[in-house]
């Protein structure tokens, strides 16, 4: 039962993140993004209700549909948390390698009078 909270809080976590980064930034109506969160949340509950019949070792054709719609749900959630992972961590390399410059020319002629007042 503790594998069953931990895993399904794990799971919890990466569909709350796949919703959070990609359905939060749409440029979408409030109803599609409704719409999605719903489906996102559907996938989530045929998950641990596939695990559910399975310990309780109810089998049939329903609950094979049901299982077969919640590994869909989970292999298209799983992908896309690795493509936003990526994403993420790829924006977070050219943030830290990438540093802007700043250049003010009003500065630079400051610097540059500075320069010639002390050599000269």
């Amino acid at each position: 039962m503790i594998f069953f909270i931990f895993f399904s809080t794990v799971l919890l976590s990466v569909y709350s993140y796949v919703g959070w980064r990609f359905i939060w930034t749409l440029q979408t109506r409030s109803l599609y993004k409704s719409l999605f969160l719903i489906i996102l949340m559907l996938f989530y509950c045929l998950t641990i209700i596939t695990f559910i019949f399975y310990f309780n070792k109810i089998e049939n054709n329903i609950t094979r549909i049901i299982a077969w719609l919640g590994y869909v749900g989970l292999g298209t959630v799983s992908l896309l948390f690795f493509i936003q992972v990526g994403a993420d961590l790829l924006l977070l390399v050219k943030s830290l390698l990438a540093k802007s410059h700043s250049f003010d020319p009003h500065r630079r002629a400051f610097l540059g009078l500075s320069a010639k007042t002390i050599v000269g």
